[in-house]
């Protein structure tokens, strides 16, 4: 059975996407005009925003126990994308969970499941924010 997200879940995800969209914004405008590597991408990959999808946050302390039945969990009840949260700006670094991250991205893509990173700025320090959102892209 898959948990319904709490009002205060629903809030820190749009404030995260909305701090998301506002970090590269600013990227964006302050990047060098002869800058090597575009920050958005001329042909954007819009799937996995297409279907439904289950929030995990870095406090969802029964998924992160057990990443692999999460996402059977998840699959179960339709989900096809999983939006899996990295960290935040109050952590030492830019996963809490680093060994779970790697099962519940094996889990979800072995099922067919779509993942998607997401990283909870404060603004206070871009670089910091930068870097911790990059390293969930690319991770």
């Amino acid at each position: 059975m898959v948990a319904r997200p709490s009002p205060r879940t629903i809030v820190l995800a749009v404030l995260a996407v909305v701090g998301l969209i506002l970090a590269i914004a600013s990227f964006v405008r302050d990047a060098p005009s002869d800058a090597a590597e575009p920050l958005v991408r001329p042909d954007p990959v819009t799937g996995p925003f297409e279907g439904l999808g289950v929030w995990v946050d870095i406090y969802d302390r029964e998924a992160w126990a057990d990443p692999v039945a999460a996402v059977e969990t998840m699959v179960a009840n339709g989900a096809t994308t999983l939006y899996l949260q990295s960290s935040n700006a109050d952590r030492i670094g830019p996963f809490v969970f680093e060994e779970e991250t790697v099962a519940f991205i094996e889990a979800a893509h072995d099922r067919g499941v779509q993942v998607v990173a997401w990283y909870l700025p404060h603004l206070s320090d871009l670089v910091v924010d930068k870097a911790r959102t990059r390293a969930a892209i690319t991770f």
